[in-house]
């Protein structure tokens, strides 16, 4: 896409938002209009009702449904949706979510040898948004041995009949695309705060946003406390229902790339993994898993930060309100992380077999890159010689901390003080032993 072409899109963003308003004050009526029954009459009933409809008997997560409904609900409450949140952030992307999850059963269907690919002793990364994450993923995908996501792989689902061997995937542009609109929308995003590219390794919260299980919600609704709540309802066996979807889209991504034979492992990476732990663990049994964590003092006004700059495509923002919330979800997070890990350590203490847990702190991650690197192989018995050590030198020394811009942040720009973030999460700093 052209520059032209981004600046149309930031134009139709800022007018949209402006008549809106201006229609609102006049007569009261909002545009845009968030329901479940909006969404679904841009489906046909053959799309919707038909053999391999989406009200079919579904062959992956058959409680989507449930999932869809409650978001759409709880969306529909936030009152401070402006035009273009309610209308492309909310209503576009829970249709462009339901046509992706007919192109992936309809795919699962045709090649059901799919199920059968080997997802290898995976790798999780699940610690707190801005706690180093991104770095230790992207030095983790320079072992050949590891396989990431790539975001073009992530951000679009497309039957795997449409990538050819040797040819150009059509997604890499629809994702250059994107990054491009987001780009003019918001430059600081896809620059200093969170530099990412076509096919650089990315978190896979797409393939859970897929079964309406969304991070996105709860970031970015003003009242997610009903939504948070019945997250916290699902049971184990409902969320399996949603893993074995996530696992099998995973599944399609290598089917689609022609590894369908490969033994790397994954690397994947999302916090919002924290609280279903249990079901993730139960499917993916070989798993490693690593928590980076930070002190919030810094990590939360990083994550203010960073939010604020995509919350505005979805409402105006109140900084002081952004604050409080970031608090509240990042807090729900790290309380959800300590239960689980508490309970499961106190019952690994007397066992010997192998870890599958490992804590590395924020600062050891920035400050002794390649120290943590080899603790982290050695701790999971994993093999790093001496041209990995290389490889980690090199992608460490082309992308320097601060390389697309530094990124500034405070607590008092979001009505935040030191004291106040460390009350609220003592718990997760004594329990893992946060440093400054």
């Amino acid at each position: 896409m052209s520059h032209i072409s981004s600046y149309v899109v930031l134009i139709i963003y800022y007018t949209l938002n402006w008549i809106s308003a201006a229609i609102y004050r006049i007569t009261g009526i909002k545009i845009g209009k968030v329901d479940k029954n909006t969404v679904l009459r841009r489906f046909s009933n053959e799309e919707k009702y038909g053999e391999h409809g989406l009200f079919s008997n579904d062959i992956a997560d058959s409680n989507w449904n449930e999932a869809f409904s409650m978001l759409l609900s709880c969306w529909q409450k936030d009152e401070q949706l402006h035009a273009f949140g309610r209308m492309f952030e909310v209503n576009e992307i829970t249709i462009t979510r339901l046509r992706e999850r007919q192109v992936i059963c309809n795919a699962l269907r045709r090649n059901p040898s799919i199920n059968m690919i080997p997802v290898k002793r995976p790798i999780f990364i699940v610690g707190m948004m801005r706690s180093g994450t991104t770095l230790l993923q992207r030095l983790l995908a320079e072992d050949p041995d590891n396989r990431a996501l790539k975001y073009y792989e992530i951000m679009k689902a497309i039957p795997p009949e449409e990538v050819r061997q040797g040819q150009a995937d059509p997604r890499m542009q629809m994702a250059a695309t994107y990054i491009d609109i987001m780009g003019t929308v918001d430059p600081a995003f896809t620059t200093s705060k969170h530099f990412f590219e076509v096919d650089t390794p990315e978190e896979c919260i797409q393939l859970l946003e897929r079964s309406f299980i969304s991070k996105t919600a709860l970031m970015f609704m003003h009242n997610s406390d009903e939504y948070r709540q019945w997250l916290s309802d699902r049971s184990k066996e409902d969320m399996l229902k949603v893993y074995r979807f996530y696992k099998q889209q995973i599944q399609l991504i290598l089917y689609t790339a022609h590894e369908s034979s490969s033994r790397r492992r994954l690397v994947l990476k999302d916090v919002f993994h924290v609280l279903f732990l249990e079901s993730l663990l139960e499917l993916f049994p070989e798993a490693c898993i690593i928590n980076t964590v930070r002190n919030p003092v810094d990590l939360i006004p990083s994550t203010c930060s960073m939010t604020e700059e995509i919350a505005h495509l979805y409402s105006h923002i109140d900084r002081k309100k952004l604050g409080q919330r970031m608090v509240t979800i990042v807090g729900y997070f790290a309380d959800a992380l300590v239960k689980f890990r508490r309970d499961f350590d106190r019952l690994s203490s007397s066992c010997s077999g192998r870890k599958i847990f490992m804590d590395v702190q924020y600062r050891d991650l920035v400050d002794a890159p390649i120290e943590t690197m080899q603790r982290v192989y050695d701790h999971f018995q994993l093999p790093l010689s001496t041209e990995l050590r290389a490889k980690f030198e090199a992608y460490l020394k082309a992308n320097p901390q601060n390389k697309h811009g530094k990124h500034e942040y405070s607590l008092k720009k979001y009505g935040l003080t030191e004291d106040v973030i460390q009350r609220r999460f003592s718990e997760y700093t004594s329990y893992f032993n946060v440093r400054p």
